[in-house]
């Protein structure tokens, strides 16, 4: 099994309402500076070096959008809505795996 070198944290709420998102929206950096966020252990969407934005996820529901507003707000995106996220084309898992092949 390869490792992966990469940094993970929690994501913070600063511009969403929310004290926390107790643990259920995390950001994995990886060292080529794409970053991935986790919802409810679900990867769904990804900003990458060039800062732009991928949809990973075939899904839809409204916490998982606020985790993705306030990814997009934290890396200089702006916010979302349902239609707009719907009309985002979902990448292919397979570009995961290649951001992700970062052996150490």
């Amino acid at each position: 099994m390869a490792k992966y070198n990469y940094d993970e944290y929690n994501l913070i709420p600063e511009y969403d309402n929310s004290k926390s998102f107790y643990g259920k929206a995390k950001v994995t950096v990886y060292p080529n500076g794409t970053r991935i966020l986790t919802s409810y252990k679900t990867e769904v969407a990804a900003i990458m070096p060039d800062g732009s934005f991928r949809r990973l996820w075939n899904g839809y529901s409204a916490t998982t959008a606020r985790h993705v507003d306030e990814f997009r707000l934290q890396n200089g995106l702006t916010a979302i809505n349902k239609t707009e996220w719907i009309r985002i084309p979902v990448e292919s898992w397979n570009v995961v795996d290649v951001i992700k092949a970062v052996a150490v």
